[in-house]
């Protein structure tokens, strides 16, 4: 797989996951170390931007500007 093409499969990807995040994190609480114990969701505003972080991360450790902003995100999601 091209670099480019894996950093556009993540980015697909996250935004379906995105706005499950705070269901998974809880049905997957064993996984992670029981973060999501309290009733209280992680903000979409800190998911969003980690997960943009990860993405544009992947891109850099593989010698790639990616440059995915988390206001992308809200746009495709309107856009659908």
């Amino acid at each position: 797989m091209r670099k480019g093409k894996l950093l556009m499969m993540l980015e697909e990807h996250i935004n379906e996951y995105r706005l499950d995040a705070n269901n998974s994190l809880r049905r997957n609480s064993h996984m992670n170390e029981s973060v999501m114990e309290s009733k209280e969701d992680v903000p979409q505003q800190v998911i969003d931007a980690l997960l943009v972080d990860f993405v544009n991360y992947v891109g850099a450790q593989q010698g790639l500007d990616y440059g995915l902003y988390t206001k992308y995100l809200r746009k495709k999601i309107k856009s659908l």
